[in-house]
């Protein structure tokens, strides 16, 4: 679940990563099923493979320790 102040954060990161083919990161709040928050560091890239649409693969780390440090 992505905290309602960050869906900005989020519109601009899937719209920035449509047309990127680096490898950019992202910093979020983002909340578990639990209710529990913490905060995910995201780095993004878009894919294009030889057939088919351009995919973007995201990978989120929770880095909640180092933002509290």
């Amino acid at each position: 679940f992505v905290s309602p102040e960050h869906h900005p954060h989020i519109d601009l990161l899937l719209k920035n990563a449509t047309h990127q083919d680096e490898r950019p990161v992202a910093e979020l709040l983002l909340k578990r099923l639990d209710g529990s928050v913490f905060h995910a560091e995201l780095i993004y890239r878009r894919l294009t493979p030889d057939e088919g649409p351009p995919v973007i693969h995201i990978a989120m780390t929770d880095v909640s320790e180092r933002k509290q440090v």
